[in-house]
């Protein structure tokens, strides 16, 4: 394994914040837009952009994906026995770090995001930590949220 710097784990946090969060709208729209009469109602009236973009987040959120992956095991909840499978793959060697400020909000618990972020990595990619990584921002922060 190789160190997770601040840039690394601050660009994770976030992508984990954005996945959970598109994961939780969309439960929302299921909710309160597909079961009820609006979806009838306004889907018709949709611009043809909107209509395929509402169709190309049906088709994502209709199959297995990386927002429901983070939402349930690394933003809002945590898999506990991936958190323990992470800690128990790290060598000794690794540097497991806090960083504290005068300020709180300039604080990085490194260690703790470590751990979640080695685990959600290392279930998109194992193999390719940095793969994993362009794999999930492109998914979540382009493809989705846009």
């Amino acid at each position: 394994m190789c160190p997770m710097g601040g840039e690394v784990s601050q660009a994770l946090f976030f992508v984990r914040m954005l996945a959970g969060k598109l994961n939780e709208g969309w439960v929302m729209l299921e909710r309160a837009f597909f079961n009820t009469c609006l979806s009838k109602k306004y889907e018709k009236i949709l611009s043809q952009s909107g209509k395929d973009g509402l169709s190309d987040l049906k088709r994502y959120f209709n199959g297995e994906n990386n927002a429901n992956l983070i939402r349930k095991k690394f933003a809002f909840h945590y898999d506990t026995d991936k958190i323990r499978e992470e800690l128990d793959k790290m060598l000794e060697s690794e540097i497991l770090e806090m960083f504290i400020s005068e300020h709180r909000g300039n604080c990085l618990y490194s260690l703790s995001d470590a751990v979640v972020n080695w685990g959600l990595l290392n279930c998109i990619d194992p193999s390719n930590p940095r793969r994993a990584m362009e794999i999930l921002i492109d998914e979540v922060a382009v493809k989705v949220s846009g």
